[in-house]
């Protein structure tokens, strides 16, 4: 239950982020059930990686995790050809914190320093 409010929790809070173009985020009707990961999509991988350095100039750890199926080497293999998005996803996708330990106090936090990124880099 806790993760399940913390996925809410992200989405309420960085929802204005995303209506305003700046991330995209994960579908909303996947929240009431995501207790795994919770993610955004930046534009860039560049811009991506910039917001992955500040949060972690911050004592805050997300990271990006995806690769396309098709790049694996299990992919190479079995000669799979990736979705059309897959590899823009896989450079623009950052993780951030979901864990049993984590607080209101911590995502209030990383919500705001998030925010502060976008405030300070448009």
């Amino acid at each position: 239950e806790h993760r399940k409010n913390i996925s809410n929790f992200y989405y309420e809070l960085l929802n204005p982020l995303a209506k305003s173009g700046k991330i995209q985020l994960i579908n909303e009707a996947l929240i009431k059930n995501n207790i795994h990961e919770f993610y955004l999509i930046a534009q860039t991988k560049n811009e991506r990686d910039n917001l992955a350095q500040y949060l972690a100039q911050e004592n805050i750890e997300a990271y990006f995790h995806y690769m396309p199926l098709h790049t694996s080497q299990m992919g190479k293999q079995f000669k799979y050809h990736g979705a059309n998005n897959s590899h823009n996803i896989s450079e623009e996708i950052l993780r951030l914190p979901l864990h049993a330990a984590i607080t209101i106090k911590d995502l209030e936090y990383i919500v705001a320093k998030i925010i502060q990124y976008y405030s300070i880099n448009g």
